[in-house]
């Protein structure tokens, strides 16, 4: 993630920007870091929750694909069943 990124490299970034007269326009202030700071660890929630909600949702349609495959399973049995019993009643009839 940049914010991450930015934040390990605060010190280089600060230095960088410092000694440039055309970067010195970018330097960030103290208030700007703890901001800086504060949305990445915002995000950091985000993203732990958006996982879990994903991971939920996924066991999810794992779970009802497995319950739907077996009685789809199930039901196509029955049928080719009632099918080969039809089959046979013509045959013999």
């Amino acid at each position: 993630m940049m914010i991450e990124r930015a934040l390990k490299l605060r010190q280089a970034l600060h230095n960088l920007a410092s000694s440039d007269r055309d970067l010195s326009k970018y330097l960030l202030s103290d208030d700007e870091w703890n901001c800086i700071i504060e949305i990445h660890e915002l995000l950091q929630v985000c993203n732990l929750l958006t996982i879990f909600i994903l991971k939920f949702i996924l066991i999810n349609i794992i779970l009802l694909y497995s319950i739907l495959k077996k009685d789809l399973i199930s039901l196509l049995d029955s049928y080719i069943l009632l099918l080969l019993l039809a089959f046979q009643l013509i045959i013999l009839y």
